[in-house]
């Protein structure tokens, strides 16, 4: 607390026995222990046990975490990746090559903790400098609900349990600085282990573009998405923040089909764009929008993936 430990607490009975306890490991959900112990019905030796923690806080009986994990002998200092799915332990009885070697399996459903998207990172201007008072909106998109992160001295840390089909939202607005989005989808590798993401705001100046992340189109369409109104609704709101920003939103499109068309394709674009935002409360004066059709990609038009970072749109500063 406050960089002091606190004294030590006794776990009580539930977990404690007459035996021995030892190796506890408490997922990053903050409610599953797992730990070895002599104790309760064993296999042999000492033998890997989880309990879960209820809603008032009390640690529940603890279970044995099963054959054939345990074995005769001892299993100790299990390990739970952050998404919950796989565990790590060490053992001196399985099919090991001598003495004790370290093993890898999946949890059963009972013993799984709840999944865990734990970030960390720096958050600066385009020249390394530390922002002040600015924060980390992370939106889980099944339920909505919007969990506020506090950046201090340009670092953050979060930890934040999730549904397994969760998808997640991170923006970040700043009055005089770049809006920021970023989605991490519900089985990207980012919940397997403790994820880095560095943001960059770079400082608003007229006639400067940026792009808005994750506002793609299919091949010959302007419908926008789901994620993609979910940004721009973020978007919204960054720009009541910014309220005397005047912006021109830019549409463009890859290098498939007749010129002429995408041109027109990508004006439809940024219309469409621009009709959402307005439609999230920003004055019609304050939002522009042109196309560039398939005119300066941000890729070389050589495949899918860079075709669809073609298929983008970008803000230009018209009047700060």
């Amino acid at each position: 607390l406050n960089g002091v430990w606190t004294a030590s607490r006794n776990l009580g009975s539930n977990i404690n026995s007459s035996e021995n306890e030892k190796s506890p490991y408490l997922h990053t959900d903050g409610k599953t222990l797992f730990f070895a112990s002599q104790n309760f019905p064993t296999l042999g030796g000492f033998d890997i046990f989880y309990s879960k923690k209820d809603s008032l806080g009390n640690w529940g009986k603890p279970q044995n975490i099963g054959y054939p994990i345990n074995s005769v002998a001892d299993e100790i200092s299990l390990f739970v990746s952050t998404d919950g799915n796989t565990a790590y332990f060490a053992s001196n009885h399985l099919d090991g090559v001598g003495g004790w070697d370290i093993y890898s399996f999946s949890l059963h459903d009972g013993a799984k903790p709840e999944r865990v998207l734990f970030l960390k990172g720096e958050l600066m201007d385009e020249n390394g400098q530390v922002l002040e008072d600015v924060e980390l909106e992370i939106k889980n998109l099944k339920t909505n609900k919007v969990t506020t992160v506090k950046v201090d001295a340009g670092t953050y840390v979060s930890s934040l349990t999730l549904e397994d089909d969760a998808d997640v939202l991170i923006t970040v607005k700043k009055e005089g600085f770049s809006f920021s989005s970023t989605f991490i989808a519900s089985d990207d590798t980012s919940f397997v282990t403790p994820t880095e993401l560095n943001i960059e705001l770079q400082s608003l100046e007229k006639g400067k573009s940026f792009n808005i992340s994750n506002i793609f189109f299919s091949t010959n369409s302007y419908e926008i998405n789901d994620l993609a109104q979910e940004i721009l609704i973020e978007f919204s709101s960054y720009l009541k923040l910014n309220n005397s920003l005047v912006i021109e939103v830019n549409g463009f499109t890859d290098d498939i089909g007749d010129f002429n068309d995408n041109q027109i394709l990508s004006e439809n674009r940024a219309s469409a764009v621009r009709d959402l935002i307005l439609t999230n409360g920003i004055s019609a004066d304050r939002i522009k929008f042109n196309g560039f059709g398939e005119l300066h990609p941000i890729e070389p038009n050589k495949d899918e993936k860079s075709r669809g970072a073609n298929r983008r749109t970008e803000f230009k500063i018209i009047r700060k």
